[in-house]
C-alpha cells in the first residue's frame, strides 16, 4: 500500500496520547492547551476530548469556528 500524507495523519491521531489545540480569541491572540483525545471516533473529520464549557479554548472554537491541532513525536 502506498504510504501517504493523510494516512500518516490518520495513523497519528489516532495514536496520540495528547495533542496540543490552538485556538485565536477576540483580540487575535493565540489560546493553546494540552488535551488528551477520548479513544472514540478519532478521525481527520472528527476528534473528541474533554473540556470544561468555561475555558477559553471552547469560547474561541465557539466564536470563531477554528482550531488547528499540533503532534509531534520525535520518533518520525
Amino acid at each position: 500500500m502506498q504510504h501517504t500524507t493523510r494516512q500518516a495523519a490518520l495513523h497519528m491521531i489516532q495514536t496520540a496520547p495528547v495533542f496540543t489545540l490552538a485556538t485565536v480569541d477576540a483580540d487575535g491572540f493565540p489560546t493553546m492547551v494540552a488535551l488528551s483525545p477520548l479513544p472514540i471516533k478519532r478521525s481527520l473529520e472528527e476528534l473528541y476530548f474533554y473540556t470544561s464549557r468555561q475555558t477559553s479554548t471552547t469560547q474561541n472554537i465557539q466564536n470563531w469556528r477554528q482550531a488547528s491541532l499540533f503532534y509531534y513525536q520525535l520518533s518520525d
